[in-house]
């Protein structure tokens, strides 16, 4: 079976369907990268998923409430855009139905279209346009895949939602544009759509890989269009935005249009990542422009995050709500690429590269609250203490373990320092002595920075745990303020990081919530020995699960780390 010719692949009505607009590739399957009869795919590196992933919700979370509204209107109303204009930004449309055609492909890389258009016909996503509730009603009809896309649909919301592919290719631009026109086919029937979409995929497959975002990076995008579709508006659009590069970014906007058609909306995205060398400035541009600022700038943030992770977009736009699919569409890529190579014979020879991440140990840093308020609980904290150690010595794989204890009189003491779990001493009752206060801004944030930066630490490869047990509220810290620690533990939940908060004689959600811990990974305990070897006996019991689980299914457990069994509550609730 050949990969690149549809009536092979998707049968002859298909084909049919897609002839029309779908060239049969000019190009050999060697110029592709393609060694097999298999559509396998392998994917960028986490680091590169997540900081593309990540900035393709920046853009849409900071262009959905100016969508469809002008330059001038933008101006008067808000002057230049440089932030988020709607309290508790978030993810919108445009994300959800990228991670969905991400979700097809690794679903069924060889027939992802089948499997996407089973995935829209469940889905629940709403959008502006009414493409996407075409095509999930013919689906629910029972109409085949090749026969469900809105007949005259050119918009941008198309190509768009393509634009990862780009990410599972990465270096083979051809491979990538061919197979995100396809998924586009599903949705868009207008041939410009799917030209568009085949642009910007070809296009962030070469900018992952390293390409310049310049004028030839544009042009080779555009001939890579004109390759796999018949379709030229988009393409001519693309090189003439190539030209205008350097030009004042007004002018340069309104001549190439930033409305939702895929003619205009494709080469203004190009246009606008080629023409800064700043992530952040590149969505921005997009988003000032006006006409279709979500997926336009959903567009530019994805190109321009493939140059970085998630952690080197500026913080305040990361201070959105949606990361956590993000997380867990990154763990899943992750996961199947694991298994495809553990599959492949040469992979079992020579380990694939972008492994480095998943194959590492788990590193599980504690914080013990050690304020005057706990000495009732000392030997409590102790035996549970003792006891986790105990039992996830038994548990396979490796644990790198940390623990520190924090009160006023000693803001913050290591007692174990990226240990393996296997040579953790005994905790006793010389070296866990409560006192003073609870400075706990100070102590998380240190802990972090220790983790993170320490010597010998973090080992590239581990997945990082961080548990904070605690019976009192902040009253003692010096340096960290309660925003500048929640800035903190989300930059580093971006990074994979997960955050448990264990809380007695307090609302630990509340207080959870107030510095980045998410209410699944919180538990309120009550302050009595029970209580307390009821809570140490949940944290052993998830994090030995966490070890135990796929890449994919920690990333779902980054925000339910509990998967909703919270032990130590139910003890609370029951007494």
């Amino acid at each position: 079976m050949t990969n690149f010719n549809t009536q092979e692949r998707f049968g002859v009505d298909a084909h049919q369907k897609l002839q029309p607009l779908i060239c049969v590739p000019p190009f050999s399957e060697a110029s592709l990268g393609v060694e097999s009869s298999q559509s396998r795919f392998a994917p960028a590196t986490s680091a590169q998923l997540f900081g593309s992933l990540v900035g393709l919700g920046i853009g849409d979370a900071l262009g959905e409430p100016l969508e469809d509204r002008s330059r001038e209107w933008i101006q008067q109303h808000f002057g230049n855009i440089k932030g988020f204009v709607s309290a508790g930004p978030s993810t919108g449309s445009d994300t959800a139905l990228a991670l969905l055609t991400v979700q097809a492909v690794i679903t069924d890389t060889d027939n992802h279209p089948q499997a996407l258009a089973q995935l829209i016909s469940q889905t629940r996503i709403q959008s502006r346009g009414q493409t996407l509730n075409y095509t999930r009603n013919q689906l629910r009809a029972g109409v085949a895949w090749w026969n469900s896309a809105a007949p005259d649909s050119a918009g941008i919301a198309g190509p768009a939602r393509c634009v990862p592919l780009g990410l599972l290719w990465p270096g083979d631009p051809k491979r990538a544009g061919f197979e995100a026109a396809v998924s586009c086919s599903v949705t868009h029937g207008h041939s410009s759509a799917l030209a568009g979409a085949a642009a910007i995929a070809a296009g962030l497959s070469t900018a992952v890989d390293g390409a310049e975002l310049d004028a030839a990076w544009m042009r080779a995008a555009a001939d890579i269009a004109d390759e796999i579709t018949n379709d030229r508006r988009v393409s001519t659009r693309i090189r003439m935005a190539a030209d205008l590069l350097g030009h004042d970014e007004a002018s340069a906007l309104d001549l190439i249009g930033t409305g939702p058609v895929s003619w205009e909306g494709v080469p203004a995205a190009l246009w606008c990542a080629a023409n800064t060398t700043s992530p952040i400035k590149g969505v921005l541009s997009a988003v000032n422009a006006g006409g279709d600022t979500d997926t336009i700038a959903s567009i530019v943030g994805a190109i321009m995050g493939s140059k970085l992770d998630a952690a080197q977009w500026p913080h305040a736009a990361t201070q959105i709500n949606g990361l956590d699919e993000i997380r867990q569409t990154v763990a899943a890529i992750a996961d199947v690429s694991s298994k495809e190579s553990d599959e492949s014979p040469s992979a079992q020879a020579t380990p694939d590269a972008n492994d480095s991440d998943r194959d590492g140990p788990v590193s599980v840093s504690f914080l013990l609250d050690r304020s005057g308020s706990m000495n009732s609980l000392a030997q409590d904290v102790i035996g549970g203490f003792n006891a986790f150690v105990a039992n996830q010595r038994t548990v396979d794989g490796d644990c790198l373990f940390t623990a520190a204890q924090f009160d006023g009189t000693d803001p913050f003491e290591l007692l174990y320092d990226r240990v393996p779990i296997t040579d953790v001493s005994e905790l006793d009752a010389d070296r866990y002595q409560p006192r003073g206060n609870t400075p706990l801004f100070d102590a998380i944030a240190t802990l972090i920075n220790n983790v993170e930066n320490g010597p010998g630490s973090m080992a590239v490869n581990s997945e990082q745990i961080v548990v904070v047990f605690t019976d009192g509220l902040e009253n003692a810290s010096r340096t960290w303020t309660r925003d500048q620690v929640f800035a903190l533990i989300e930059q580093k939940k971006a990074q994979g990081w997960t955050f448990v908060f264990m809380g007695a004689n307090q609302d630990a959600y509340a207080e959870g919530s107030r510095i980045g811990f998410q209410a699944g990974n919180v538990q309120n305990f009550r302050g009595d020995g029970q209580g307390m070897r009821e809570a140490w006996s949940s944290v052993d019991r998830a994090v030995g699960e966490y070890r135990q689980a796929s890449f994919a299914e920690r990333g779902s457990r980054r925000s339910d780390f509990f998967t909703g069994v919270k032990e130590a509550e139910l003890d609370y609730s029951n007494r």
